[in-house]
């Protein structure tokens, strides 16, 4: 008994020694942030304490660099809500212990913008949308970005010059039109809508829109639908097959069950697959996370 005891103690002691050696290699303001000492204390024995002060170092880095003092960053968490305590506090806990480093700091970042800029929901959404982000995710991500600034938009031109076309020859565009019952009923809370018409739907939003094949042009891959790329191996220039794609298209339909684009995929006749994809829109979420990324 006495020896189970004094186990337990060199436990504690050893633990108390290891949160004692991690904060003393940090800004000292840090170890008065209750939330902060409590995320280290959890994640203590499950990773180095290296990996540790290297990921809490990073946090002070970010707050310079958005002009932030160590002090006005914990005045703002003594502020947080209790939702926002345990939102931040889960958060910090992803952070030390299990997101992956290609991630670290785009989740530093959005998390201070949540602690400093508690009226606004969403970072709390982009937190958890970072957290289940892999590398890939990240490379396709950057891809999207890289394509917003100097992408080819040959098919993206065509489809306004088909519209201008139908508009000559026919007067008028028909376009997708849904509207909300005039008597407000309700189901489950939501407003029942009803599509009046069949109409052409499409849709195309400036700098939001990507046609799969102009997306494949700016990145030199070669195939008619994206789905072919998940099921057989691209082939580099020298011959050599690669699964590089696969993994991108894999990707893309994380990003489509994550909220961060939505895609339009064309009708066949026969079988339809949701990854024949025509074209895909950035979500009002997807251009809040290509802000940081």
């Amino acid at each position: 008994m006495i020896k189970n005891i004094e186990q337990k103690s060199e436990i504690v002691k050893d633990g108390a020694d290891a949160i004692s050696g991690i904060i003393s290699c940090i800004n000292p303001i840090f170890s008065t942030v209750p939330l902060l000492t409590f995320a280290i204390n959890r994640v203590i024995g499950l990773i180095s304490e290296k990996d540790i002060i290297k990921r809490i170092r990073k946090l002070e880095i970010k707050l310079k660099e958005k002009l932030i003092t160590p002090d006005q960053f914990k005045e703002k968490v003594g502020k947080l809500t209790e939702h926002n305590r345990y939102v931040v506090s889960n958060n910090l806990n992803n952070i030390l212990l299990s997101c992956i480093p290609e991630t670290v700091d785009l989740y530093i970042e959005v998390l201070i913008d949540l602690i400093m800029q508690q009226d606004n929901n969403n970072y709390e959404e982009l937190c958890e949308i970072i957290n289940k982000l892999n590398v890939n995710d990240i490379k396709l991500l950057k891809m999207i970005k890289q394509y917003q600034n100097n992408g080819i938009r040959e098919y993206y031109n065509k489809s306004i010059e088909s519209d201008k076309k139908m508009l000559e020859k026919n007067g008028e565009i028909k376009k997708q039109n849904i509207r909300i019952d005039a008597e407000n009923k309700k189901t489950n809370g939501i407003k029942k809508l009803r599509l009046t018409e069949f109409h052409d739907r499409n849709i195309r939003c400036e700098n939001k829109t990507i046609f799969w094949l102009d997306f494949c042009k700016t990145f030199d891959l070669e195939t008619p639908e994206m789905g072919i790329a998940l099921i057989y191996k691209a082939k580099e220039d020298d011959g050599s097959e690669t699964m590089n794609w696969a993994y991108i298209v894999r990707s893309f339909v994380k990003l489509n069950n994550l909220g961060i684009i939505v895609s339009d995929y064309t009708t066949t006749v026969g079988t339809t697959s949701n990854l024949n994809i025509d074209r895909f829109h950035i979500t009002l979420f997807g251009e809040l996370i290509l802000e940081y990324v």
